[in-house]
């Protein structure tokens, strides 16, 4: 069995100006098979969901 990559994101708040970072360039640079979003992404939940699918299109991953 092969290894899985795993990239870990947790209590991220995107809806803090404060926070409005990306951690995606902060993932590691050869890629990841799984991530793991723990925590608060943005408020309202839908507008979190919104913004990982940006990310995931971002990358080439084509939609969610």
């Amino acid at each position: 069995m092969m290894g899985r990559r795993l990239c870990v994101f947790g209590d991220l708040h995107q809806d803090c100006p404060e926070n409005a970072w990306d951690p995606v360039a902060h993932a590691p640079p050869d890629g990841f098979d799984v991530a793991v979003v723990a925590g608060d992404v943005h408020v309202p939940l839908m507008r979190g969901l919104d913004w990982l699918g940006e990310r995931r299109q971002h990358q080439g991953r084509g939609p969610p």
